[in-house]
């Protein structure tokens, strides 16, 4: 999944996000999404950190900053 973050005036938010494709889909749908090194973990099995963790480093965020989990 990719989040697409922005900062506003209270903080920050995510107006967007991008899921992998099922299927014959999905290893094509990750290379798009993802650098190569990134769609490489991904595709072979490494789990990617939840936003309370992955936003920080992946944003330039401050270590600590919360996160939720869009739904």
């Amino acid at each position: 999944m990719v989040y697409r973050v922005e900062r506003t005036p209270d903080g920050y938010r995510v107006p967007d996000r991008e899921l992998a494709k099922d299927g014959s889909g999905y290893s094509p749908s990750v290379k798009a999404m993802f650098s190569w090194a990134g769609a490489r973990r991904v595709i072979h099995g490494a789990s990617p950190d939840g936003p309370e963790t992955g936003s920080p480093a992946a944003f330039g965020l401050p270590r600590g900053t919360p996160g939720r989990t869009w739904r």
